[in-house]
């Protein structure tokens, strides 16, 4: 719903776009132009009564409108539908393949996600704010990255900072690519090659301190 609004907003300003880029006039002399909508001006211009020499000064306002270009709102729009369209394609993908359990469709069915004729409906905004589902539909999505054959190294280990990198970035984007490529050695590597907030993920998982590395050695004792 946030982002069909700003989409919304964005819009809005798009059809005003024949809007003065800039607004120059001075505060103390707004006279009948634009400026004088802004209530500072007028107020500025009371106080300017009491010989205020600071405010004598030719101060001057400059507001800019910047609105965006109709392909960059269009863009958005496809952005937006696309990222409603791909949990519900990986959870086509997975019942083609026959991979989801019958515990996993039972609880995807709690949520009014089910399986007519191999199809289901778009996973909303709404519906990734719910904590169990969000997480049952990034595990069914990690399991299939799992078994990409870019996802394995080449002695045969999985690269969790691949899928990390994919599943944060994208599969198509510089980051997804470097990640799908495979041309870095080390989970260190990659993430000093992609961008900052998936380094970040990166860094988090697997990186020092990081939840892998209390998992195996911290806790291992305790597993």
């Amino acid at each position: 719903m946030k982002k069909l609004f700003i989409i919304f907003l964005l819009i809005n300003l798009w059809s005003c776009s024949n809007t003065k880029s800039t607004w120059d006039c001075p505060i103390l002399g707004a006279g009948n132009g634009n400026c004088r909508s802004i209530k500072m001006a007028d107020f500025n211009h009371q106080i300017i009564e009491n010989k205020s020499d600071f405010l004598q000064l030719p101060a001057k306002i400059n507001i800019k409108l910047i609105a965006p270009k109709f392909e960059d709102v269009k863009k958005l729009q496809i952005e937006n539908k696309d990222e409603k369209n791909y949990a519900k394609s990986n959870l086509e993908k997975e019942y083609a393949e026959k991979r989801l359990t019958e515990a996993e469709q039972k609880k995807l069915a709690s949520y009014g996600i089910k399986f007519t004729n191999g199809k289901t409906r778009a996973i909303t905004n709404s519906d990734q704010l719910k904590a169990e589902l969000n997480i049952l539909i990034g595990s069914i999505i990690l399991g299939q990255m799992a078994d990409e054959k870019w996802a394995t190294d080449s002695n045969g280990s999985l690269r969790l900072d691949r899928m990390i990198a994919v599943y944060n970035a994208g599969a198509y984007g510089d980051t997804g690519k470097k990640a799908r490529l495979g041309e870095y050695a080390t989970p260190y590597d990659l993430s000093k090659a992609v961008n900052p907030t998936t380094s970040a993920y990166i860094n988090k998982i697997l990186g020092k301190d990081g939840a892998m590395d209390i998992l195996t050695s911290d806790l291992a004792d305790k597993l």
